[in-house]
């Protein structure tokens, strides 16, 4: 099980996650790094977060998957206040193709089992679904909408008046 101890560990491997998934700069990076650290050890710490780290038998990291409970509200079918999501499931180049990520995810998903979630969630990469697919995950119906990056515009609350 992934400790506070394993913090150094978990942000290098959820940094390389994102710069093989190549859709930020290498400076956001750097500064994402220690927010995520920070948020790692906090939600570790309140019990929000829970995770796994594969090593090799020489103790070096090969694989890590983590499972946060989301806040969210109660509906007639899921009385939970949180739910679980996995995220951070890396593992390293050379340790691939060998079924490390999908025991890890296995195991996250049989702990929020034993918890008694009636659901777990994730995002997945191109190559992660395959993964995902194997264990029984399936495609949900879910919509967003993105918006450029690069626009900051300060949004009026609809409540707000028009000023002249």
């Amino acid at each position: 099980m992934a400790s506070a101890t394993d913090r150094v560990t978990i942000t290098r491997f959820r940094t390389a996650l994102f710069e093989e998934m190549e859709e930020h700069a290498p400076e956001a990076l750097l500064r994402y790094a220690p927010r995520f650290a920070r948020w790692y050890s906090e939600e570790l710490g309140a019990g929000r977060l829970w995770g796994i780290i594969a090593e090799s038998e020489s103790g070096q990291p090969l694989a890590s998957g983590l499972a946060w409970l989301q806040p969210r509200q109660p509906s007639p079918r899921f009385p939970h206040m949180e739910m679980p999501y996995l995220l951070q499931v890396y593992t390293v180049p050379n340790a691939r193709r060998r079924g490390i990520a999908g025991a890890i995810v296995a195991a996250l998903v049989e702990i929020a089992r034993v918890r008694g979630y009636p659901r777990v969630a994730l995002h997945a990469t191109e190559s992660g679904r395959s993964v995902y697919e194997g264990l029984g995950f399936k495609p949900t119906s879910e919509m967003r909408i993105e918006f450029p990056r690069h626009v900051a515009s300060p949004r009026r609350p609809a409540h707000a008046k028009k000023t002249r």
